[in-house]
C-alpha cells in the first residue's frame, strides 16, 4: 500500500527575537521545526491560535540543544510562533502547509 506523504509548500525562518506571529490564519498542518543555532536562554512556542498563547503545540527551549523535530500536526485556528532569547535568539525555521 503506499504511503502518502504531507507536503508542506512554506517554510518560515527565524534569526531573531520575534514576538508572537501569525504564520497562518487557516487550519493546515505543521511539519517540521529546526534549531541549528541554540542562541542564549533560548525559546520556541508554537500555537494552534491566531492571537494569544492557548493550545500550544509545542514548546523549544535552549537546554533542549540543536534540533530536528518532525511534528507532524494538525492546526485547526491557524499558526502562530513565538521566539525569544534573553541575548541571542535561537535560529531556525518551520514548515507548514
Amino acid at each position: 500500500m503506499p504511503t502518502t506523504v504531507a507536503s508542506n509548500d512554506n517554510t518560515y525562518l527565524f534569526s531573531a527575537a520575534v514576538e508572537a506571529t501569525n504564520l497562518k490564519t487557516t487550519p493546515g498542518r505543521i511539519g517540521r521545526l529546526v534549531i541549528y543555532s541554540v542562541g542564549n536562554g533560548g525559546s520556541v512556542n508554537i500555537y494552534d491560535a491566531t492571537s494569544g498563547t492557548d493550545n500550544q503545540l509545542y514548546a523549544w527551549v535552549t537546554a533542549d540543544g540543536k534540533a530536528s523535530i518532525e511534528l507532524d500536526a494538525r492546526f485547526t485556528n491557524g499558526l502562530r510562533i513565538a521566539v525569544a532569547g534573553t541575548t541571542t535568539a535561537p535560529k531556525g525555521f518551520i514548515t507548514y502547509s
